[in-house]
This record gives C-alpha cells, structure tokens and sequence, in this order.
C-alpha cells in the first residue's frame, strides 16, 4: 500500500527581517555599531535608525540561518561595548 505524501502549496511563511532595539553606551557611533552588526556571520543586512534614546536595527538573516532568538543571538554576539539589545 502506497502512502501519498500531501503537500501544501510549497510556500513557507518566512520572516525576513527581525526588528530590534539597541540602547547604545554613549560612546557608541552609528557607523560603529552598523560595522560590528553586518559582521556577524547569520547576519545578510541591516538598517539602523536613529531615535532619541537609541537606535532601532532592522536586522535579516540568511534564511537557512536564522536563529530562534534574534535578539538573543544579537546581544549574545555584541559585546557590552556595544549597548544593550532589547527585542521590539
């Protein structure tokens, strides 16, 4: 007896961009910031915004590797130099 596999329709519903807080220490410059978080290795691009009491980071990851937890992967790779990441 032959088991047919059902399939949906194929498309995966992907989240590509995670949107994150980051409460920078004040000597922390945008460009800094925006230099240590695309050399992440998951990391494919990001999009800093300036706020008044931080910065908001759009952040996507390559598909295969997004991790479970950006903010927890972010704060876990920045280190304390850097400020702290607080998920949006």
């Amino acid at each position: 007896m032959n088991k047919k596999n059902k399939k949906g329709s194929g498309a995966k519903k992907v989240k590509l961009h995670k949107l994150l807080f980051v409460d920078p220490k004040n000597t922390v410059s945008m460009d800094e910031l925006a230099d240590r978080l695309i050399a992440l290795k998951l990391v494919q691009e990001i999009f800093l915004a300036d706020h008044e009491k931080g910065y908001v980071v759009k952040v996507r990851f390559f598909p295969e590797k997004e991790p479970r937890s950006a903010a927890g992967y972010v704060s876990g790779q920045l280190s304390r130099d850097f400020g702290i990441v607080v998920k949006a």
